[in-house]
């Protein structure tokens, strides 16, 4: 599976990576089959977040350090170095920029866009 990554590096600047993360064999469902699974530790809260058509959060660090899941409708994050990332239904980021310059997030489709934010 793939996530990006939205990063602070050392001079402040905000930047993503596309990752491709390993999934390994577990037993995670008593009594059936292993499935394969990339486990990232305790969630400390989720949230389902609404944003509603043109909303602009203008540039801004992560409250928390936070997976990002897209269920409907597109933003637009563009980090300090232009950077950008597209998040629609479906597209999972990292956000992870609690210093620094931040990012720009922008509701970009003619809907709302609605996501789960997983704080980790």
């Amino acid at each position: 599976m793939r996530y990006t990554h939205i990063f602070t590096l050392d001079n402040g600047e905000t930047s993503c990576s596309l990752i491709s993360t390993e999934l390994k064999n577990a037993d995670f469902v008593k009594n059936s089959q292993q499935v394969a699974i990339k486990d990232f530790g305790d969630a400390k809260n989720i949230k389902f977040c609404s944003l509603p058509k043109g909303w602009d959060g203008g540039w801004h660090n992560s409250p928390v350090k936070q997976f990002v899941v897209g269920v409907s409708g597109t933003i637009q994050i563009t980090c300090s170095d232009n950077s950008q990332v597209t998040v629609s239904k479906g597209n999972v980021v990292l956000l992870e920029d609690l210093t620094g310059k931040g990012h720009h997030t922008e509701v970009t489709s003619n809907e709302s866009w609605n996501g789960v934010l997983v704080e980790i």
